[in-house]
């Protein structure tokens, strides 16, 4: 196989391009919040459907999901477009994308169990499996197409997390609050529906902002033969810093499905008030918000993307040793938050540079941008099915009712650990891995 890149010299992305790409990510996680954080409370304690049984059909999703990530790296690999070959499935997704979305948080009443868990298995895959990855897996390649810069690829990826953050945020303080308004009450579906409604139609203006205000200036312009399964497979394994920041990754996001899966459980049966669910992830998101806007683009002046990702664990160990410590109070729970907020900045924005440079490194082929992308959130998904069974098994196993008003002693002690010290030994394993990245020298050993 012989690939030709057009990389060359460009001139920095104007600060509108800079927006246009981190309004890519508020889109998405209008979208991935409230399903990482709303929708285990939703299907259980409205829905009324069993932990065990959500985390299952969930994990079986996951693995759909995450086999379409691969499908779909070789699509971008293979598009041909005057838009690029990311930048179209962008705009021909999205709107498909949130309508699924809606309909996720749309089960009709009328629905027994049974009926709910097909409408779950139904409009999960329809939102995650097809759309999202016809437009995410798209948008995560997007930052290998743009800039061939690696410090500008650091801005991008802290310019990505900042309006990540902030579309949590919204998430955070605004989703039940809505429910309610539309609703009059929680437990009303209708109000769940109204609500998700308008973060579709807010998702659908930013991907298209996104989308059309971008130029792809590094795409592939020959390909003689173009990557086999046994190409590919042979480039990722050879990849050291592309395994290392996989396996980082994929324990990142298992170990926060799981602990935001219990985040509105915690403060609805521990704190004794659900909206506190808003201060919970509110204080985690604002400081990284804040870490994002204030402190990262200080450090990145001084130090590489890799440095600023290890403290970004040491700060998640620390947060997480905090809350556990002071876990009886709203107060001291926020502080510990606020401390992980930071390293959860760190990790994430960092993270998506550390990704780019392990895929264009000098003497590597730009033909596997697209899978090498996709094969990146295929284990991420994989992570997060992993994670979702042991949530709802987890649950279970304590005792958990999803009808029950009060809940015992064993299933308080199973929200409480689940939500509270999953975190702890994730990032711990997290800063042992990253330790193996290669910070000199060739990254591919051909």
């Amino acid at each position: 196989m012989k690939i030709m890149s057009t990389a060359k010299t460009h001139k920095p992305l104007s600060l509108k391009e800079k927006i246009a790409y981190g309004s890519g990510d508020f889109a998405c996680n209008l979208h991935y919040a409230p399903i990482s954080s709303l929708l285990p409370m939703y299907y259980t304690g409205i829905v009324g459907i069993q932990p065990g049984l959500f985390s299952s059909m969930i994990a079986i999703s996951n693995l759909l999901d995450a086999g379409s990530d691969v499908i779909m790296g070789f699509v971008i690999d293979r598009t041909k477009s005057p838009l690029g070959k990311a930048r179209p499935w962008i705009m021909r997704m999205c709107i498909p994308f949130a309508i699924c979305s809606v309909l996720l948080f749309s089960v009709p009443s009328s629905l027994d169990i049974t009926g709910s868990l097909i409408w779950l298995f139904i409009t999960y895959n329809l939102a995650r499996t097809i759309f999202s990855t016809s437009v995410n897996i798209p948008y995560s390649s997007l930052l290998s197409y743009i800039t061939d810069d690696e410090a500008e690829r650091g801005i991008l990826g802290n310019i990505r997390m900042v309006f990540a953050f902030s579309a949590q945020l919204v998430i955070s303080f605004l989703a039940l609050r809505l429910v309610v308004f539309f609703g009059g009450d929680i437990a009303v579906r209708s109000g769940w529906t109204k609500a998700f409604s308008i973060f579709g139609i807010l998702s659908v203006i930013f991907y298209l902002f996104c989308a059309g205000n971008l130029t792809e200036k590094h795409s592939v312009t020959e390909v003689r033969r173009f990557p086999s399964m046994r190409d590919t497979l042979h480039y990722l394994s050879h990849n050291r810093n592309w395994i290392v920041v996989s396996l980082c990754m994929v324990l990142f996001h298992m170990s926060s499905n799981i602990s935001q899966s219990s985040a509105a459980y915690y403060a609805q049966y521990l704190l004794n008030d659900v909206q506190l669910f808003s201060w919970l992830n509110g204080s985690l998101q604002f400081s990284g918000l804040f870490c994002l806007l204030v402190i990262l683009p200080l450090l990145l002046r001084k130090f590489s993307k890799y440095r600023i990702f290890l403290t970004g664990t040491v700060f998640m160990i620390l947060g997480a040793l905090f809350t556990a410590i002071f876990s009886k109070t709203i107060y001291g729970i926020c502080a510990g938050n606020v401390l992980k907020g930071i390293g959860t900045s760190m990790i994430g924005a960092m993270a998506f540079g550390l990704l780019a440079d392990s895929l264009t490194a000098p003497g590597t082929d730009r033909g596997f941008i697209g899978i090498g992308t996709a094969a990146y959130s295929f284990l991420l998904k994989i992570g997060n099915s992993i994670g979702a069974v042991i949530w709802g098994q987890a649950m279970s196993f304590g005792g958990f009712a999803s009808s029950a008003t009060v809940q015992s002693a064993s299933a308080l002690a199973m929200i409480r650990m689940t939500y509270l010290f999953v975190t702890l030994g994730g990032s711990f394993m997290i800063l042992l891995i990253a330790l193996l990245y290669r910070t000199r020298g060739k990254n591919i050993q051909k």
